[in-house]
């Protein structure tokens, strides 16, 4: 399974995924699947095989990333 994440603002796709996968998280442009680049920065996160817990983990590090980032 996978989810979609759409952010705006100024966030770099490159270094979001630099910085995720630093933190322990991978997460995968979406660019590359869209005919005109989408508004913002658009990434896919796969969770097969994870729990809850190790789901709300992921979601906790890439937050924080995220709002690293918006500064």
């Amino acid at each position: 399974l996978h989810a979609l994440i759409r952010l705006r603002g100024a966030v770099a796709e490159g270094e979001l995924v630099a910085r995720a996968a630093s933190a322990g998280v991978g997460i995968y442009p979406a660019s590359p699947h869209y005919l005109r680049p989408p508004d913002g920065v658009a990434m896919v996160m796969g969770f097969t095989g994870l729990d809850e817990l190790h789901i709300a983990e992921g979601l906790r590090r890439l937050g924080k990333v995220v709002r690293e980032l918006a500064r």
